[in-house]
Order: C-alpha cells, then structure tokens, then sequence
C-alpha cells in the first residue's frame, strides 16, 4: 500500500503542473484508487478518462466513501 503526504505526491507528480497542497500538505494519503467500488477510506481517488466512461463523474461518490483527496 502506497503511504505518502499530499506534498509528496505533489512533488512525485512534478512541480508547477497541479496546485500545491497548501494546508492539507501533511494529510497522508493511504493506498490509491481508480474505482469507486474498491475504494478504501483513506485512499487517493483518481478518475481515470475512457471511450466510454469518465472517473470524474465518481468524485463526489468517491468523497462519500471516505476518499481522502481527489487528483
């Protein structure tokens, strides 16, 4: 299970391309997800873009099931 800090998966995505996490820097992140039927309290939800399907349609379901943060 991946264990890291939003700055540190801020830093790992690379610097400038997204919004730095400002006061949630510390939140730690416990594991990743791309499906909201699997997602674990705690994880990192990103939605992922398909042919036929759009992850970003999940995120408020994903923060309902405990998602700690979205990408």
């Amino acid at each position: 299970m991946i264990r890291m800090t939003l700055a540190e998966i801020a830093e790992t995505i690379g610097p400038g391309k997204h919004a730095p996490p400002g006061e949630h820097a510390g939140l730690e992140i416990a594991g990743v997800s791309t499906d909201t039927r699997t997602l674990r309290e705690g994880n990192l939800f990103v939605p992922l873009i398909g042919d036929t399907f759009n992850g970003h349609a999940f995120a408020k379901d994903a923060l309902a099931k405990g998602a700690a943060a979205l990408l």
